[in-house]
């Protein structure tokens, strides 16, 4: 009798264990992303990904989708002698990441906007990446460089705050939320990785890191292979279309005469 009683004792522990276990697990996956593979084919012009989930009503999310780090170098343009625009230096920037877009929540708009020093702490927003990234040659004006990489990337729907996009509804004692995350049609391949912040007085209260992997296909892969393993053959075949390209232009605008 005794041993059919810890016997029960044993089988009711252990389902209290995985019965636990499956608890946290649904909690872990109650924020979804769909895809989490993006094709980038001939005909890829962007989609959009979708992060939803659920969290307190008291609370704000915030989703944040970076891409791969990396370093890129530019030409920095200026006046010579007041005079003539020109290449006047090289600037390289590293550890910056190719994507980088933020979707605020209402509650969450209101948090960042505040600049206080709580928000700052969370380095969740471009303060955080002018922190982390490094800029070359140490003698020149980082604000500057940052503020004009900022305007470049902004313009290529690379890089943003993207207000007014979280889309919030009641659930019970929750409150469900939709972002859809925009791919432009420019992206590179590598793996993006996606971020949930969920936000309750300036504090996170639940962080979910997960993954979308961009990978190229069809033709685009094929002129990337060429490209970054076959260098010469592919400098030579871009030769050749430039010059077929060109018969053929000069063929279909000559006159009737003949070309000129």
């Amino acid at each position: 009798m005794k041993n059919i009683i810890k016997l029960s004792l044993y089988i009711f522990v252990i389902l209290i264990f995985f019965t636990s276990g499956f608890a946290v697990a649904d909690e872990h996956h109650g924020i979804h992303v769909t895809p989490n593979l993006i094709d980038i084919g001939a005909n890829y012009n962007g989609l959009d990904a979708f992060v939803t989930g659920t969290m307190p009503k008291d609370a704000g999310v915030l989703v944040r989708l970076t891409g791969k780090e990396g370093d890129v170098h530019f030409k920095q343009k200026g006046k010579l002698l007041k005079l003539l625009w020109m290449n006047l230096r090289s600037v390289s920037i590293d550890h910056l990441p190719s994507m980088m877009l933020i979707y605020p929540s209402k509650e969450v708009e209101k948090f960042m906007f505040s600049k206080t020093k709580e928000w700052r702490n969370l380095g969740l927003d471009f303060d955080s990446l002018k922190k982390n990234i490094k800029i070359r040659p140490s003698n020149i004006n980082k604000e500057s460089i940052f503020n004009e990489l900022m305007k470049l990337k902004q313009s290529e729907n690379l890089f943003g705050i993207k207000m007014d996009k979280v889309e919030v509804s009641n659930q019970g004692n929750l409150k469900k939320f939709k972002v859809a995350v925009k791919f432009p049609s420019n992206i590179s391949d590598g793996i993006y990785k996606v971020e949930t912040y969920i936000i309750r007085d300036g504090k996170i209260i639940w962080k979910d890191v997960q993954q979308i992997i961009a990978k190229k296909s069809g033709f685009p892969a094929f002129l990337s292979n060429m490209a970054f393993n076959h260098s010469l053959l592919y400098g030579i075949l871009a030769v050749l279309i430039a010059l077929f390209a060109g018969i053929i232009t000069g063929y279909l605008f000559q006159d009737g005469d003949g070309a000129h």
